[in-house]
């Protein structure tokens, strides 16, 4: 298809995966990223379900807390360490690569004086990985709080520190910004708590005397979202003291500070900063409301609207979305677009063979368009190498596996001028046998060609 054709065609043309009772006791080995249903300050019945004793609390507690240790240590939390008493998280470097920039609560940082702050911040592994002279920035609420809004709704921060190290994970590779979340759909979903708070059980509450050391208080689990308050800037956790299920955990002091993540659209996301807590609740600052604020502190921070990036040097593998539907598989089709030509109707043939994707990317000198080939695959679950056309809906066997691979090789683009391309695109994602679950992948291409 010649560029005159293509470009006339061109312009013709939820996580379901349970609640947060499914993560009760257990060996963090069966229960994958949360642990159980707690975390930080935990419901009476499952401190005695993971080996608690309420004869001797403190000498039992380490063992009750030891799952929501290991989730902590899960690749989705980290960004997550420690800062001065609170916890943060970090969103990611300067372009310069000179300092980093961390997410935080308020009142973490406001009642040092000019801006100016010299603190350090302590990775997952316990190593300084930014610290120093450096500068913080409250919210634009903080100081003067509007009608409707109040102490939660505006405790949100950002710090910027020397940079010492990178952040590596247990392989020794340097681990990716985490995403924040800037839709709306945070409401009756699970969310999970990731921070150093005080250790304790619903009912006999923190003690500091639990864990000496707040490194050694690291922990992670789930609660759900249940409130929206003070002018939709405000989120809010429900806590039940005594009984497990979807409400079996709060955050508690030293939490502060700390993020809160849920999986929307098949990907980990930040939706809020701990605040604070009461007998049966967690509070925090909903950070969808701050998304230009934080653009406008640090324009490098990643939201989820940003979707994914395809370059020459590296493609796309997208979390497995067919987890998120009810039931079976999905398959991902190329709406009708401006500017990208694909599948466009899902299929159930097997076909082991990929996809072409027809982008028209923008040269940056130029500003001439050419079209760039991608091939998107479907990876279903059987083993390495084993891939398919992008709108097949098979699976191997009775797995539900679905990630949607997007790649650009050279050999699909000879001719292409040099130059650098850029343009966006949209992908969704659709369920085969649920036919409600339907989700927009948002796309780029950043395509050098020497």
């Amino acid at each position: 298809m010649t560029k005159t054709h293509l470009s006339r065609n061109f312009r013709q043309r939820s996580f379901q995966a349970g609640r947060a009772a499914r993560w009760l006791a257990g060996s963090f080995a069966s229960i994958c990223f949360a642990s159980s249903a707690n975390a930080l300050i935990i419901s009476d019945d499952v401190f005695t379900r993971n080996g608690g004793s309420f004869s001797n609390v403190p000498g039992t507690i380490a063992k009750a807390m030891a799952p929501l240790q290991e989730a902590s240590y899960s690749p989705q939390f980290l960004a997550v360490g420690a800062i001065g008493g609170c916890t943060a998280t970090w969103l990611g470097d300067t372009p310069d690569g000179a300092s980093s920039v961390f997410l935080l609560a308020a009142h973490c940082v406001e009642e040092v004086v000019g801006g100016k702050i010299t603190i350090g911040f302590s990775d997952w592994s316990g190593k300084m990985s930014a610290g120093g002279a450096g500068k913080f920035v409250l919210g634009p609420y903080r100081q003067t709080i509007p009608s409707g809004m109040g102490g939660a709704s505006t405790d949100i921060a950002l710090v910027t520190l020397p940079r010492v190290a990178p952040i590596f994970d247990k392989a020794g590779v340097a681990i990716p910004q985490p995403v924040l979340y800037d839709g709306s759909d945070e409401l009756n979903e699970p969310v999970w708590f990731a921070g150093y708070g005080l250790w304790g059980t619903g009912t006999t509450g923190p003690n500091q005397a639990y864990a000496m050391d707040s490194t050694m208080r690291r922990a992670a689990a789930a609660s759900q979202v249940t409130s929206i308050f003070e002018s939709d800037f405000g989120i809010g956790a429900s806590f039940n003291p005594k009984v497990a299920g979807d409400f079996g955990t709060r955050v508690a002091s030293g939490d502060s500070g700390s993020a809160w993540w849920q999986q929307q659209d098949g990907q980990w996301v930040i939706v809020a900063t701990t605040n604070g807590q009461g007998d049966t609740s967690s509070t925090g600052a909903r950070v969808s409301k701050y998304v230009d604020w934080i653009r406008s502190i640090y324009p490098q921070a990643r939201f989820s609207s940003d979707g994914y990036t395809v370059t020459a040097q590296q493609g796309v593998t997208t979390p497995n979305f067919a987890l998120d539907a009810k039931v079976g598989t999905v398959a991902y089709v190329v709406p009708v677009q401006p500017k990208a030509i694909g599948p466009q109707s899902m299929i159930w043939a097997g076909n082991f063979k990929p996809s072409i994707i027809q982008v028209l990317g923008e040269e940056q000198t130029s500003h001439r368009e050419g079209i760039i080939n991608l091939k998107g695959q479907r990876d279903i679950g059987c083993g390495t190498g084993y891939f398919q056309e992008m709108n097949d809906a098979v699976s191997c066997y009775s797995n539900r596996s679905g990630p949607l691979v997007i790649t650009y090789d050279p050999k699909d683009n000879p001719g292409l001028a040099p130059g650098t391309y850029l343009g966006s695109f949209k992908v969704v994602a659709r369920g085969w046998h649920d036919t409600s679950y339907v989700r927009t992948i948002p796309m780029k291409i950043n395509i050098v060609v020497k």
